[in-house]
């Protein structure tokens, strides 16, 4: 299957790539049918997937490499679903194209709902993030000139990270035994700063 692979990649998309394709499908129509499948629906997943990203990884991998995805997946799935229309549905046309049809326009669909999906947990991590940089910043923190895992709070006291919960960062104070800081979240978002504080 791997040099059918091999060979029909580089033969192009013509009539020959059909042939190829479809004699191999005829072997393994299991394989290249779930094969197919996850290439279509990643394909349509990822071509939602380009917010926030630079320009060439837009053009590059959520365009073309995604619309390859989509092209090969759904030659892969469309071989598979021929050959076992075939042998449940011999010469009956009708039956063939409807399975390939209903084959391809349902996992185009769930790769669409779930790109669709991801596309707006995305979005919205990113406006978290962005507003979460947004409240250090206004805050008065900056980062340390020295440690990448360290940033200086709006006081001058050097912070590290110690420990996250769904709710707070808690900082130790670097230098400084003893003491305290945390940062409120809600729902992933940065609320407020405690300051330095004594640890309980």
């Amino acid at each position: 299957m791997f040099e059918t692979l091999a060979y029909t990649a580089t033969a192009g998309f013509g009539a020959s790539f059909g042939r190829d394709l479809y004699k191999a499908a005829k072997k393994n129509p299991i394989v290249f049918g779930i094969i197919g499948a996850l290439m279509l629906a990643f394909g349509w997943r990822n071509l939602f997937l380009g917010y926030g990203r630079s320009v060439a990884y837009f053009i590059f991998v959520t365009i073309i490499g995604s619309l390859l995805m989509i092209l090969i997946g759904g030659a892969l799935l469309g071989a598979a679903a021929v050959v076992c229309a075939s042998i449940f549905a011999e010469h009956n046309t009708t039956a063939l194209a409807l399975t390939v049809v209903g084959a391809l326009s349902s996992v185009s669909f769930l790769g669409i709902m779930w790109g669709r999906r991801d596309r707006r947990v995305r979005i919205r991590r990113l406006r978290v993030e962005a507003n979460n940089i947004k409240f250090l910043r206004d805050s008065g923190f900056s980062e340390s000139q020295f440690e990448s895992d360290q940033m200086v709070d709006p006081s001058g006291h050097t912070l590290k990270l110690v420990e996250q919960t769904d709710n707070r960062l808690v900082f130790s104070v670097v230098g400084r035994r003893g003491l305290r800081a945390a940062i409120a979240m809600q729902d992933g978002e940065m609320i407020s700063y405690s300051g330095v504080q004594k640890a309980a």
